[in-house]
């Protein structure tokens, strides 16, 4: 859930360009292992919206559906 969290939007990915840009990102490095599951998490979270747009409206009602179930 954290990893999807809209207020920490922009700094993950500030901080996911920086170290891909710069130092580059460590396959051995816990920190960097968790930054990219993390923006993976990201792009399992909003990649819907790519898909054409009645299959993103299908996936639209089934969040909504489900924050519902959830109050």
């Amino acid at each position: 859930v954290l990893a999807t969290d809209i207020t920490k939007h922009f700094k993950l990915i500030s901080e996911f360009k920086t170290k891909s840009a710069t130092a580059g990102l460590n396959s051995s490095k816990k920190e960097d292992i968790q930054l990219v599951l993390v923006m993976i998490m990201k792009l399992a979270d909003l990649g819907h919206t790519a898909k054409s747009c009645a299959l993103h409206i299908n996936w639209c009602n089934r969040i909504t559906q489900e924050f519902f179930h959830q109050v």
